[in-house]
């Protein structure tokens, strides 16, 4: 619970089909009804191949907060993983949450599935019961698969109630999908005589054997009738139009949320339980046409939604570009607020907005185990500073949103296979559209998002690799080259009024530490006069190792004798503390250069080392006397 509302959440997977639209918007309004609210973690995928890209989107389903859910609807027909949904029931039970699942026969679970059996058999026998026609041949599936043989042997009993036995030549395999069938139309053309009935398995196999005889001359329902299964949007503008047996997912919504209901009642839904598909009478079968549905107003929303996609690749793509190359977060952000994302916020990982993480490293923990960044709200209208919050809060304003009645969906960014964040969509009507449009957001923003890491990444790399052609590897001052080029832009952005400070800082007696103590120890002597020398002088000064011990540091203004003071000091501090069996100390050549002076680099140098080594000549006379 969350506030004053319960909370149900729904795992699906393809989130733009028909199917999910139908369902989610049914159970939504029923859930609502109750003083729910509905959360959706879907993939765009089925993950049915187990790729490494849809690793990457079932990263979502590690989302789900389960201390805040009072249900769980697993739509495990559409999630083609059985280790995905595993995974999600299992942590559910381990917290607790009451679990719905639709499809399958998971332990524990309350398991709610459209009794397909039933309902073939409904088709089967409007075929054969209602309008006697028992010349039939069938159209499974594929071969050895549970659906398909289920339907061949309630074929098989339908028949012989009627006094037929079915033979291997009444049945064909059309593989669920429209080329097999084809082939098999075309065999049935050769024979002899057509059968007076073609009973398929499915409807998009009936709809191609339609086709098929069409192309051929042969007029169906006039010469034979053919019956599909499955309901789908197509039979009901195919020609002619399709008798069929649908699944009606707002049954399955209102019966999900009834045992959810009962649920809170404290009642056991553990169990099966079914809902019957629906006999759908039109043509095919030689019956009139049942069904109400403008075929015209449904092309042109397809067309329109086809024309609108293709609009919308062309604009993601030059969304992708400028993302890429916008450099730093906000300017990333701001590329997302435009008429083609809306009703959409986007949340990155820690490693995503941290331009040192390689692209392609995964991380060891949760995918969303640290803190997350807004980097944009569309409802906000203007980019967002990113704003660190909790993955466990999913996004930092859920108690606002859930003042809209809306379902609030959730899919996973991924780039190299890699988590990135998520995006989350909250739109405020059921238009059909703006389902189908996840994918392509959710997509845009991968190549948008990850393009922009990658390139960031590489800066950083050739930012790294710049400075370490640049500064020396045992003092991290420059070295001579890396000095040169920034000693170039130093003087581009040099006053010309300015005066320029030469500190040339050479250490003394680094050749007896050597030969005494080992050349580590000299190492650590020089190492140490350069930090001294970097500490002394003000911050932004170029600090560069000339030479073996010599160290120099160039900065704008004239110096006061400070530097050389505070040299002095802090090499006293460190002898007095180190522990070490000899003193680092370093003779210091100080050259102001006046306004209008030269500032070839070689003379300034050449003028603070005559005056370093009047300061180390002073030095061997003390110590002579």
């Amino acid at each position: 619970m969350l506030g004053k509302y319960k909370m149900v959440a729904l795992c699906t997977a393809r989130i733009h089909d028909d199917v999910n639209h139908d369902f989610i918007t049914a159970l939504n309004t029923k859930l609502t009804e109750m003083g729910c609210r509905l959360l959706v973690f879907t993939t765009c995928s089925d993950l049915y191949w187990g790729s490494p890209s849809e690793q990457g989107e079932r990263s979502i389903f590690e989302l789900i907060n389960y201390d805040i859910l009072d249900a769980l609807v697993v739509f495990s027909e559409r999630i083609k993983s059985d280790e995905a949904i595993d995974d999600i029931i299992s942590t559910a039970t381990k917290k607790n949450v009451p679990v719905i699942s639709i499809g399958g026969n998971r332990e524990g679970c309350a398991n709610i599935s459209f009794d397909y059996e039933k309902g073939f058999e409904k088709t089967v026998r409007h075929m054969i019961d209602d309008h006697g026609y028992t010349d039939c041949h069938f159209v499974a599936g594929l071969k050895n698969n549970e659906f398909s043989d289920n339907r061949i042997n309630v074929f098989r009993k339908v028949m012989a109630e009627h006094g037929v036995t079915v033979t291997e030549d009444m049945i064909s395999y059309g593989e669920f999908w429209s080329r097999p069938t084809i082939a098999v139309a075309e065999e049935l053309l050769k024979r002899p005589k057509l059968p007076e009935a073609i009973i398929c398995a499915n409807d998009t196999m009936a709809v191609t054997v339609c086709s098929v005889f069409r192309h051929h001359g042969v007029n169906v329902p006039d010469d034979v009738k053919v019956s599909g299964f499955d309901g789908i949007r197509e039979i009901l503008y195919s020609i002619p139009k399709m008798t069929s047996c649908g699944c009606d997912y707002g049954e399955l919504a209102a019966r999900i949320a009834e045992l959810i209901d009962n649920k809170f009642d404290g009642k056991n839904i553990c169990g099966e339980h079914f809902v019957v598909p629906s006999l759908i009478i039109s043509e095919s079968c030689g019956c009139p046409d049942e069904q109400t549905f403008d075929v015209t107003e449904y092309l042109n929303e397809v067309g329109n939604i086809l024309y609108r996609y293709q609009e919308e690749e062309r604009a993601f793509v030059e969304i992708a570009a400028k993302a890429q190359n916008s450099g730093t977060l906000d300017k990333l952000a701001s590329c997302f607020f435009n008429e083609y994302i809306y009703d959409t916020c986007c949340m990155l990982t820690d490693d995503c907005v941290n331009e040192t993480v390689e692209p392609h490293t995964k991380s060891t923990g949760a995918p969303f185990g640290g803190k997350m960044h807004l980097l944009f709200d569309t409802n906000t209208h203007q980019p967002e500073p990113v704003i660190n919050f909790s993955a466990d809060e999913l996004i930092p304003d859920l108690a606002d949103r859930l003042k809209h009645t809306h379902p609030i969906i959730f899919a996973a960014l991924n780039f190299l296979d890699v988590p990135m964040g998520y995006a989350c969509f909250q739109h405020h009507d059921y238009n059909r559209e703006n389902y189908i449009r996840i994918p392509q957001v959710v997509m845009g923003l991968n190549n948008s998002i990850g393009g922009f890491k990658s390139i960031r990444y590489q800066q950083y790399l050739i930012t790294r690799i710049e400075k370490m052609y640049q500064l020396d590897a045992l003092t991290g001052l420059y070295n001579r080259g890396g000095f040169l080029v920034k000693y170039r832009e130093f003087l581009d952005n040099l006053d010309e009024n300015a005066s320029i400070s030469v500190v040339l800082s050479d250490l003394d007696g680094l050749k007896p530490i050597n030969d005494t103590y080992g050349h580590d120890e000299g190492d650590n002597a020089i190492s140490t006069a350069a930090a001294v020398l970097k500490y002394a002088c003000p911050e932004n000064s170029l600090c560069v190792r000339i030479g073996g011990d010599e160290m120099l540091a160039v900065y704008e203004g004239a110096e006061d004798g400070s530097v050389k003071q505070r040299i002095s000091d802090q090499l006293a501090v460190y002898n007095s503390c180190s522990g070490k069996p000899y003193e680092v100390s370093a003779s210091v050549g100080i050259y102001i250069s006046p306004p209008g002076e030269s500032r070839d680099f070689e003379e300034l140098l050449k003028k603070s080392d005559e005056l370093m080594y009047m300061d180390k000549s002073k030095k061997k006379n003390r110590r002579s006397k």
